[in-house]
């Protein structure tokens, strides 16, 4: 097996940013707030892709939740 062109350093930054997704969408479902859940640099690309997964995470709770009102509710 032939080891990929480059250094590293792209596969070792998807996986940061699959680790700051995921921290993000348990924070949101956990009821953590964006502001004591994000832990990275302020305006560092991780910290923007935190945010960015928290705020849809917490989206589509409300689109669910939203929706399953007036499925009951009519």
């Amino acid at each position: 097996m032939s080891t990929p062109p480059g250094n590293g350093c792209v596969g070792a930054s998807i996986l940061h940013g699959q680790a700051a997704g995921t921290q993000a969408q348990h924070a949101a479902q956990n009821g953590i707030s964006l502001a004591l859940a994000n832990r990275y640099p302020a305006g560092s690309p991780l910290w923007h892709l935190f945010n960015n997964f928290y705020r849809h995470t917490v989206h589509q709770a409300e689109c669910a939740e939203s929706l399953q009102t007036e499925v009951t509710h009519g």
